[in-house]
């Protein structure tokens, strides 16, 4: 390469020069070496660019490999147990928001980090778990998780493959105030006296999902799929909700209290 560059700097402006028929020595030195400070400055930028290109890559490379090794750490930790076998908390907690901070650091990492998560609340918050003991308000590390969940900052296309499983959970009393969770797939949840306050459920999927006592006040229900009267008359309150006509009209009828302000 320093060949190169030096075979350039010597002869490219010796034959430029030549082109003009200068005879004066002189004058013909001068002109080569302005040529030569002109083309020192190109390829001197040129090698600066290079060397800028690089350092960004490595750099790139080294926080590409921070974030995986921080992953790998935060995933092993969900899993973490005390000596009695129970689940350490405090140690998932430490995982949950650390793959929390890399969903947002990330793009590339989001959906996967969501899925994880998801599948955290299903196997850890089931209600098919709940049968056989009395229901249970959700715990620390799943309202994390949620919280986590509801600041989704990617909106959801036609052609998305990708989508929230939360269905057949138990996330009685979580709170999931000004949560998007636009086309989240809620089948059969347990979200009794879940605080949805101006939350974005449009186009959830509300199947057979239990909202009895949830605050669904200024939230946003439009095109939610497979949503009954009958779920929506169980609710806390419908005060300033958005719904489709189909819903809202019967409701207005059957339970127009739902509609008024709720007392503070």
């Amino acid at each position: 390469m320093v060949i190169i560059f030096g075979y350039i700097l010597l002869q490219v402006p010796h034959r430029q020069v030549a082109q003009f028929g200068i005879n004066n020595t002189t004058d013909k030195a001068k002109l080569e070496n302005d040529y030569r400070a002109t083309l020192t400055q190109i390829i001197g930028g040129f090698v600066i660019l290079f060397g800028l290109f690089f350092t960004w890559r490595n750099l790139v490379t080294i926080k590409e490999g921070q974030i995986t090794e921080r992953f790998t750490k935060a995933v092993d930790q969900l899993g973490a147990t005390d000596q009695t076998g129970q689940p350490a908390i405090e140690i998932r907690l430490g995982g949950i928001y650390a793959l929390g901070r890399i969903a947002k650091e990330s793009k590339e990492d989001y959906w996967p980090i969501m899925e994880i998560l998801t599948a955290y609340i299903r196997k850890n918050s089931s209600i098919d778990n709940q049968r056989d003991r009395k229901e249970e308000i959700i715990s620390l590390d799943i309202q994390a998780i949620l919280t986590i969940i509801g600041e989704n900052k990617y909106s959801y296309k036609k052609r998305d493959l990708h989508r929230l499983n939360l269905e057949r959970t138990n996330l009685k009393g979580a709170t999931l105030g000004w949560a998007n969770l636009e086309k989240v797939h809620f089948k059969e949840a347990n979200l009794k006296e879940a605080y949805f306050f101006e939350a974005i459920l449009k186009e959830a999927h509300l199947e057979k999902t239990d909202l009895e006592g949830a605050n669904l006040k200024g939230a946003n229900l439009k095109g939610a799929k497979n949503l009954t009267v009958d779920q929506l008359s169980k609710a806390k309150t419908l005060y300033k909700a958005k719904l489709d006509p189909e819903l809202e009209k019967p409701l207005r009828e059957k339970c127009p209290a739902l509609f008024e302000k709720p007392d503070e």
